[in-house]
């Protein structure tokens, strides 16, 4: 099985996360994060965050060798980077 890209779907509540910065929940636009993982390891890996909505983000990843195990399945870390995103939102 070739995989040409990964996408990655997370919704839910904040799970008890606290942000003290951040009293009131804050909407960012998937550009504005876009935006500030450029320099980041999201823009370095090249996932895009395509959606935000109040419980949930969708992002993607283009899937190239470099990303790749070496026994040619995506690596876990290239998955939990690609969902971790979500803790940008939340």
């Amino acid at each position: 099985m070739k995989i040409e890209n990964a996408s990655a779907l997370v919704t839910g509540a904040d799970r008890g996360h606290y942000h003290p910065q951040r009293s009131q929940r804050s909407m960012f636009t998937a550009d504005h994060l876009n935006r500030i993982g450029v320099d980041h390891l999201p823009g370095r890996l090249g996932i895009v965050i395509t959606y935000v909505g109040p419980s949930e983000v969708r992002s993607e990843l283009p899937v190239h060798p470099s990303l790749m195990a070496p026994n040619g399945f995506l690596h876990a870390a290239s998955v939990i980077a690609l969902a971790d995103n979500k803790g940008l939102v939340h």
